[in-house]
């Protein structure tokens, strides 16, 4: 059959489009080939194709559930020819799908990546012979492309393991730079590159800035057609809206990989045939989706790259319609991002934790290496996530490792099912005689005639495959009946390891000692820290949204416009504008009790402030892509409905209506309440962190009335905090240290603030002063004023003399502070011989610091 009439017979179109017949052409040419589409353009085609022409079967391999069903059902609907593997198979459903494949009914094998682990199950589909190796989604393998799975990195050795001649991979969105990651890391030999156009003209775009996000959803869905997607960054949160929509009369339902595959089935299917209007997913949702009239898709949070963005809206109007995107955009969506970036990369203390742990668990003695491989199992995962280290933190860690030569990691295509005879000749005839189970006679048998004397030596590979054969039983039953021999003392019956593994392959050392290069560790995190960067400028892109687009995936659009985004048509929503300005701008004022002039609230709100004091605020910088027109304007909004007000110099000042209090009324004469307001604002800070970090609601994680309790009382200890009404032993594990830390340096403050004014100490150290309280650090300080670290260090030290109690700690990395602590102990208090003593990695400023202090706390002991 040739590839035009099985593109008539399987899809019902006479010509490809554009591009697709010369892709086809190459694989079946036998060349490697990386094929760049857009969501919509037909890529899943172009390898379909092939493998329906061609004589054996082919195996493509593809992230999601999802996908596989809808493909594999569209092409058995005009006849049987595919078939997928994945966790949502049992036992027997994999063997029928073994059966057709052996018979050559199936053409055409969907698999997940992590199904490539199982050393046993890829033996069998290479005594199978398969002819292609197709690889969907395949900017999931590089570490530069958005959603990258570590589990994609065994593709390469799967190719090699089968011997596969030539590979195809295609993805929806690849820059430059991913593509090449794409072609090193499966290693494809002269590839042929394929690019088709990132436009859609037959999309709208739009962003709408502000907090008001479910109101604005309805306000969207109550205008558009469906169907719709609508897109979260949680779990949680399409469970949310999802209800939201449902009590608003919107017929809708969440989709997330937490749901059960069955559910997740059936919400699928009432989406795509029509029965559910609107979808509320996490990005677990879409890859594959063959949905061709979805008319309207809204991001809820802004997604982590335009790479994301872009292969997300691509599933909106693939039959040529009309189409309108939405994002969604509130700063607190970048935050969430940047809290999931620094949940992904290792700092140098985790990745010990992660060695340290690994070690312990395999028993590895100082010294010493593994024999055998240490399995990355559920027990491990467990362990390290009791000392805060998720899955991504020790897939990263452990990659590290591995590159620094401590770790190897195992893909388990090198392992097996290994046996030993125990026992001499001898003895095994004199045993065998005793076997009652005849099948287990049987097996020594096979395993005599198949192995000889050889395997009374050494260990030697069993083909269980061929042993299941010779005997006429399944595998699992020759599997028993090794594991029972072993039970007996008769044989050492090794099986393979089929949760991902490591070898300690260099001797342990201290984790302290482990000689690591995290160069490459900060350019990922510097590279995902960009991308968000740049998904962000594209919500406040200034030209056309689709031009950003183009020119981001490095195509020329010097002179290009879609001419229907908000941009092109000056539709973009100036209330949601003014809504994300005020927000800032109300941050802004409750970080700063004394007021500010408007010239500076514009300054530190674009970022143009060069004043010290405001450079790390929260909301610094945050709308740096608006005119100072813009910015008034909605000061002027703010001012009009009383939520900020002037006071006689000319300062703003936030109107807190939470706590019913003018602040501008309070003055420095009202002694009492500032101290209060201070500390309140301080412990409010805290919650949010907590909140942030436990991704719980603040109520919950304390109740206001219950921090202006503390705030009033300003508990000293353990026992007087959770004597406070309302605070109890769940809040102080979350937050209690940190209370008692803030209320001691805020009292330490009140007293070193009398302090200074009756020594009248000089501008420049209280700016240094006054960072050193904020807990900055020696670093942070001086890039801030703009002084050397050494000038710094010693004004730190005039400091440490006039305020005793100062408390340091941030000053100086904890571990170079306790190696100065320990030389100034064991008697060197010369700075010199002190800098001599610890060496190049510690600087005379940081031992300055941390002798002044040693040295004062010395004489107030004598």
């Amino acid at each position: 059959m040739t590839i035009n009439q099985t593109l008539e017979k399987y899809f019902g179109y006479k010509t490809f489009r554009p591009g697709q017949e010369e892709i086809v052409n190459s694989i079946l040419a036998g060349k490697n080939v990386l094929g760049i589409l857009p969501t919509g353009a037909g890529k899943s085609l172009c390898y379909q194709i092939p493998a329906l022409a061609s004589d054996n079967f082919s195996i493509v391999i593809s992230p999601l559930i999802a996908l596989m069903k809808d493909q594999v059902d569209s092409l058995n609907n005009i006849e049987k020819t595919a078939a997928f593997i994945n966790s949502s198979l049992d036992y027997i459903e994999i063997e029928n799908v073994f059966n057709e494949l052996s018979q050559g009914i199936i053409k055409l094998l969907y698999l997940s990546p992590e199904k490539l682990e199982n050393q046993i199950f890829t033996e069998r589909l290479k005594k199978l012979n398969p002819k292609f190796l197709f690889i969907d989604e395949a900017h999931c393998i590089s570490e530069w492309g958005h959603n990258f799975r570590p589990s994609y990195r065994r593709i390469k050795d799967f190719k090699k393991f089968i011997d596969f001649e030539n590979v195809a991979a295609f993805t929806a969105t690849a820059t430059p730079e991913v593509r090449q990651d794409i072609i090193d890391q499966l290693e494809l030999v002269k590839p042929k590159l394929y690019v088709k156009g990132f436009e859609r003209s037959n999309l709208e775009l739009n962003v709408i800035k502000g907090k008001e996000k479910k109101e604005r959803l309805l306000k969207i869905l109550s205008k558009r057609s469906t169907p719709a997607i609508i897109y979260t960054a949680t779990r949680k949160q399409s469970e949310s809206v999802s209800e939201f929509l449902r009590s608003n009369g919107i017929n809708s339902h969440h989709y997330h990989a937490g749901l059960a595959n069955e559910v997740r089935r059936m919400i699928q299917d009432d989406f795509i045939n029509d029965r559910l209007p609107v979808i509320v997913a996490t990005n677990a949702f879409g890859m594959g989706i063959d949905k061709k009239d979805i008319r309207t898709i809204i991001h809820y949070n802004i997604p982590s790259s335009i790479e994301n963005y872009y292969q997300e809206i691509g599933r909106a109007g693939r039959d040529g319609k009309p189409s309108k995107i939405f994002l969604l955009y509130d700063e607190k969506d970048k935050q969430i991002h940047h809290f999931l970036i620094n949940s992904s990369y290792p700092d140098r203390d985790q990745i010990e934790t992660v060695y340290q742990t690994i070690c312990d668990y395999g028993r590895i003695a100082l010294g010493s290496i593994s024999d055998k491989s240490i399995g990355i199992d559920e027990k491990l995962v467990t362990s390290l996530k009791l000392k805060d280290i998720n899955i991504s933190l020790t897939n990263s860690a452990i990659k590290i490792l591995e590159e620094a030569n401590y770790l190897k990691f195992e893909s388990g295509y090198n392992k097996g099912y290994f046996f030993r005879f125990l026992i001499t000749p001898e003895q095994l005839k004199k045993h065998s005689s005793h076997l009652s189970d005849e099948i287990q006679l049987d097996l020594v048998l096979v395993l005599l005639r198949e192995f000889g004397s050889s395997s009374f030596d050494k260990s030697s590979r069993i083909d269980l495959e061929k042993i299941s054969q010779s005997l006429g039983v399944y595998k699992n039953e020759v599997i028993k009946e090794l594991e029972n021999l072993d039970a007996r003392g008769l044989i050492d019956f090794e099986k393979p390891n089929l949760n991902p593994a490591v070898i300690v392959n260099s001797p342990r050392v201290k984790k302290e000692n482990l000689q690591l290069n995290l160069i490459n560790l900060l350019r990922q995190k510097s590279h995902a820290e960009k991308r968000l960067e740049d998904m962000v400028n594209y919500a406040f892109a200034k030209e056309c949204r689709f031009r950003t687009i183009i020119k981001y995936f490095g195509e020329e659009a010097n002179n290009y416009k879609c001419g229907k985004c908000d941009v092109c048509t000056n539709t973009e929503e100036n209330s949601s504008i003014n809504d994300f300005i005020g927000e800032k701008i109300i941050e802004l004022l409750s970080e700063i009790k004394d007021g500010i002039n408007i010239k500076s609230l514009v300054d530190i709100l674009k970022g143009n402030s060069q004043d010290a004091e405001f450079l790390l605020v929260e909301a610094f910088s945050s709308c740096s892509h608006f005119s100072s027109l813009q910015i008034k304007s909605a000061i002027k909004d703010l001012e009009q409905v009383g939520q900020i007000r002037k006071d006689d110099q000319n300062k703003y000042h936030l109107f807190d209506v939470e706590l019913g209090i003018e602040l501008e009324q309070h003055n420095s004469t009202q002694s009492d309440y500032e101290p209060y307001l201070k500390l309140f604002n301080a412990l409010r800070a805290i919650r949010k962190e907590v909140s942030e970090k436990f991704g719980q609601p603040i109520n919950i994680v304390c109740p206001d009335e219950v921090l202006k309790e503390i705030a009033v009382k300003r508990p000293k200890t353990s026992s007087e905090l959770l004597s406070i009404k309302g605070f109890n032993q769940r809040m102080y594990n979350k937050m209690g240290d940190e209370i008692l830390a803030v209320i001691k340096q805020i009292n330490i403050e009140d007293s070193e603030s009398n302090l200074l004014n009756e020594n009248k100490v000089p501008d420049n150290i209280k700016q240094i002063f006054d960072l050193v309280k904020k807990r900055y650090s020696l670093k942070d300080i001086s890039s801030l004023t703009k002084l050397p670290e050494a000038v710094v260090s010693m004004q730190i030290e005039s400091l440490i003399s006039l305020f005793p109690e100062l408390i340091i700690d941030s000053l100086v990395d904890h571990k170079k502070s306790l190696k100065i602590k320990d030389a100034i102990q064991s008697g060197i208090t010369n700075l010199k011989e002190l800098k001599s003593s610890l060496g190049n990695s510690i600087s005379y400023a940081e031992i300055r610091i941390i002798l002044a202090k040693e040295l004062l706390a010395d004489s107030k002991r004598f």
